[in-house]
């Protein structure tokens, strides 16, 4: 059941009881208002985020719904002087439509690809959007918008079989898909029959790597091209014809045409399937007789060693939680993770969760544990044994059961709560959760010191609103 912001409504009669309508309207608005408390690019570039920081400063068209919504809410995402950002829609703050997910899809095109003709590499490097279905539930706290390359990257090293004593003199990647422009907010695609690449320079290659045993460093070079996407349901969401991107018969390809300074002329054909935001690495062994490659499959397109650090959760950088998120964006989930949700991260095992390590992440929430102020998130009916918890705990992270029930078992009169009690403020939550078999909460309603919201237990309706917070 979908459930809308049942606590405005309920705020609105709270208050509308002891004070005047134009101080309802400051509860409402203030609760509703989504806040944006930052803006995170899967990978950082040599050049810094500056290019981006003046784009947001410009406005960054965005729009937003929930699944099922007819229409999408335009807005603008906007770096204010002050270093805040604003969302905004027509001027006034951008609301949210509701508890739980909302989609958020928008871009930034550079200036240089809105028309044909040469694009420049910073330009195709630029060009950012938000990752496919990228949901962000509800929250009164301050969420983080993510975003991603747009296109896709093959690089490829030249190594040479140091016996011919020559290097190469010209690379070609052939009949490969390109960018032609963004017309109208979608992306125009073409077949580019022969494009010269971009020359990285001589670069070094990573460790251990199988396909360049023997090297150490090679001729590096890289092109930028349409993602031809390994799943339905990582296509963006602009692309202007979803079914013949997501095909399984369409993908990219490139002929490699090798030429060296001995005179010696080679060609390789390349097939591959890249997602927006990934590279695959190629690395092109040349001897006398003939050219062959391998590859390295799929990986984020990473610009700077270590820069995804900052980007998934648990990744390789050892972040227990995503900095990219923030609020519900970071929830431990009792799910297995959604294909299109992974970009290239581990989120199955860290975020994505069985029932019972999300209980044991759980019990973790609390004073002094390890995982107080930490965010929950239920995808199906659950039972907790009421001993696994001691009688005194006092929840103080964030709980959304999305109209779940947790049914409480070995129930005694003497014990028959989940918790003792709350934290205080918006600093711990507890909405949308039923509990069968016993109580919520020890204490009753009128002692309780969090954001408690559309709970229902044994003893009836579980609710409590605390003032809300000043941005």
């Amino acid at each position: 059941m979908k459930v809308t912001y049942k606590y405005l409504l309920m705020g609105f009669a709270m208050v509308t009881a002891c004070t005047h309508d134009e101080q309802v309207a400051t509860v409402e608005d203030s609760a509703s208002i989504i806040h944006v408390g930052g803006v995170t690019r899967a990978a950082a570039t040599d050049e810094g985020m500056g290019w981006l920081s003046e784009a947001l400063k410009q406005g960054l068209n965005l729009s937003y719904y929930q699944t099922g919504d007819a229409t999408k809410q335009q807005v603008k995402l906007k770096l204010e002087d002050a270093g805040n950002y604003s969302l905004t829609a027509e001027g006034e703050p951008a609301k949210w439509l509701g508890n739980g997910a909302h989609i958020f899809e928008g871009a930034y095109v550079p200036d240089g690809l809105k028309t044909e003709g040469e694009h420049t590499y910073a330009d195709l490097s630029h060009y950012t959007a938000t990752p496919p279905a990228t949901k962000i539930a509800a929250t009164v706290g301050s969420i983080t918008i993510p975003l991603q390359h747009r296109l896709a990257r093959v690089m490829a090293y030249v190594l040479i079989d140091t016996s011919m004593q020559t290097e190469i003199s010209e690379l070609h990647f052939c009949n490969v898909q390109t960018l032609k422009n963004v017309a109208n907010g979608q992306p125009v695609w073409q077949k580019a029959r022969k494009v010269t690449p971009n020359y990285l320079g001589v670069q070094k290659i990573e460790e251990n790597v199988e396909q360049a045993k023997g090297f150490t460093e090679a001729p590096c070079y890289d092109l930028i091209v349409r993602p031809t996407y390994t799943h339905k349901d990582s296509v963006m969401y602009d692309e202007p014809d979803p079914t013949e991107a997501a095909g399984e018969n369409f993908e990219n390809a490139i002929d490699f045409e090798l030429k060296l300074a001995n005179g010696l002329e080679y060609e390789k054909h390349f097939k591959f399937d890249l997602n927006a935001n990934n590279e695959t690495v190629v690395y092109l062994r040349v001897t006398p007789e003939r050219i062959d490659y391998t590859s390295a499959g799929s990986r984020l397109w990473k610009e700077v060693a270590g820069s995804d650090d900052y980007y998934g959760v648990d990744n390789p950088g050892g972040h227990a939680l995503s900095k990219a998120g923030s609020s519900w964006q970071r929830a431990f989930t009792n799910d297995n993770v959604e294909y299109a949700n992974k970009d290239g991260e581990t989120y199955q095992g860290h975020q994505y969760i069985s029932t019972a390590e999300w209980i044991n992440k759980l019990k973790q929430a609390t004073t002094n544990g390890n995982l107080h102020g930490s965010y929950f998130i239920l995808h199906s009916d659950i039972e907790i044994d009421v001993n696994q918890f001691p009688a005194n705990f006092v929840f103080t992270g964030h709980l959304d059961a999305l109209d779940h029930t947790i049914t409480l078992k070995n129930v005694k009169a003497e014990r028959n709560w989940l918790f003792s009690s709350i934290g205080s403020g918006w600093q711990a939550e507890v909405v949308n959760t039923k509990i069968a078999g016993g109580r919520l909460f020890q204490v009753s309603n009128d002692q309780l010191t969090g954001h408690v919201e559309n709970c229902e237990d044994a003893s009836g309706k579980v609710v409590h609103m605390p003032e809300i917070p000043t941005y």
